[in-house]
């Protein structure tokens, strides 16, 4: 199945592109979402902890089943100390 990435503010300067089409399996999920956008880019695996994710702009969890034609938006949250 493929999903629709869009990329914004940090997350977007990061990756170096606004968005992606990508293909994921049947099961992806929340968390294999996160771990293959973390191996594809590894600029964003010290933000890791601040990435949020929206599935057709609800949020993701580990849990959240992905399904075909998604639009999954992509953002790092500012973390203040």
């Amino acid at each position: 199945m493929q999903i629709r990435l869009i990329y914004h503010d940090k997350a977007r300067d990061l990756v170096g592109k606004s968005g992606d089409m990508l293909h994921v399996d049947e099961s992806a999920n929340g968390s294999s979402l996160l771990s293959r956008l973390a191996t594809a880019h590894p600029q964003l695996i010290s933000h890791l902890n601040a990435v949020r994710i929206l599935r057709n702009a609800h949020d993701v969890t580990a849990d959240t089943q992905l399904c075909d034609g998604d639009i999954v938006d992509v953002t790092i949250q500012h973390v203040t100390a």
